[in-house]
């Protein structure tokens, strides 16, 4: 019978998170172009092997994606 994990006795393997939409860009801004932003080169998703999901940023990231994003044009 399988030992029940619960969040106080043991690590989680994975995090739920809630998301709501705030805002529609113009554009997608391309992979290519958050590799060439200073700012971003710490950046998780901009990893190599780096999933595109859900992916954690700092403040000063949010700012500058958030700043690409209203600039993007089609």
């Amino acid at each position: 019978m399988p030992t029940r994990c619960w969040l106080t006795k043991c690590k989680p393997t994975a995090y739920t998170v809630e998301l709501e939409f705030v805002e529609r860009f113009p554009a997608v801004v391309p992979l290519d172009t958050l590799r060439k932003t200073p700012g971003l080169e710490e950046m998780i998703v901009i990893k190599k092997w780096s999933r595109l999901s859900v992916q954690p940023v700092t403040r000063a990231e949010f700012a500058i994606a958030t700043r690409l994003g209203r600039r993007a044009s089609t």
